[in-house]
């Protein structure tokens, strides 16, 4: 588990370590990273608009690209992302941002919600601020101004977004917080290796609800096991997460395989065929019962 870094600082970390590779910015609302140049292919995970990325391989319209937020090497399309100079790169880390508040909105052509579309846009994805000549964020009435990576512009409610800076600053990953983002998935479907509220696997869900309140574990599940500390199921408190698998029988190792959040009173939220709340109560008509429990751990001490 780590602590992370705001946004720019985590891109210069990226800028200054592959100076000689291709700078990149997410542009879509979700970039799909796919294990091959192939639609396929298997998917590996998923970035949100605004994620930085390195460029370093190329096969027709596909490009390979290692993103930091999860970190994770995959391929993906051309017009997925937005390559930028060194110089583009430095003003983009620069500039003013805002972070999508909204599960899943639409940026407008104009500050109205009758115009056409420019893109949508899921909760926790990153765009510029408009400034005016004063470099004040341009607004009209309950709608802001915002740019997209590749300098595109369109219009969003104020509702929907927050300023990043204050909003980084305001992460914290407690219990409560964990959970709440976690809950915003709720009818959210699963996919295998997602991590937006357009579809989400059961890592992909844990990974945002920490990384949204300031904390940043491992993508899989079978790499966040590793993380905080075991704890026993007597000991479980909201928050802790549950690792589902197969046990370890005869010359067959363990294998973790599914991550749920605990809420509490022998309840979990976790992603299995859609994200929803299930019970550790074997009377439960919710009852969860395709693997048995693993391991118990806690992240949030």
């Amino acid at each position: 588990m780590r602590r992370f870094f705001p946004l720019v600082l985590c891109l210069l970390a990226i800028s200054l370590g592959a100076a000689a590779q291709t700078r990149a910015v997410v542009e879509f609302s979700v970039a799909t990273l796919h294990r091959n140049a192939d639609y396929e292919s298997p998917v590996e995970s998923q970035c949100l608009m605004g994620s930085s990325l390195i460029v370093s391989d190329k096969d027709s319209y596909w490009r390979k690209v290692s993103a930091m937020e999860p970190p994770y090497q995959g391929w993906t399309e051309e017009l997925s992302f937005v390559e930028m100079s060194q110089e583009q790169y430095e003003a983009y880390l620069a500039a003013p941002k805002y972070v999508c508040t909204a599960v899943i909105t639409h940026i407008f052509a104009d500050p109205s919600a009758e115009s056409r579309y420019v893109s949508d846009i899921t909760l926790g994805g990153v765009v510029r601020k408009a400034l005016d000549s004063r470099g004040r964020a341009v607004r009209k009435g309950r709608w802001l101004q915002v740019l997209l990576p590749s300098g595109r512009s369109g219009w969003m409610l104020r509702t929907e977004l927050q300023d990043h800076a204050q909003w980084l600053a305001g992460r914290a990953a407690t219990a409560a917080n964990v959970i709440a983002t976690a809950s915003r998935f709720l009818g959210s479907p699963y996919m295998w290796g997602g991590n937006s509220t357009k579809g989400v696997d059961c890592s992909g869900l844990t990974w945002m609800a920490f990384h949204m309140n300031g904390t940043d574990l491992p993508r899989d599940t079978s790499q966040q096991v590793k993380e905080g500390r075991e704890v026993s199921l007597e000991q479980m408190v909201p928050g802790d997460l549950i690792f589902f698998g197969t046990p370890a029988s005869g010359d067959s190792r363990e294998r973790v395989s599914h991550v749920a959040i605990y809420l509490g009173d022998g309840m979990i939220l976790h992603s299995s065929q859609v994200v929803r709340i299930s019970s550790l109560d074997p009377d439960s008509p919710d009852y969860y019962q395709h693997r048995p429990i693993l391991h118990v751990r806690r992240i949030l001490d």
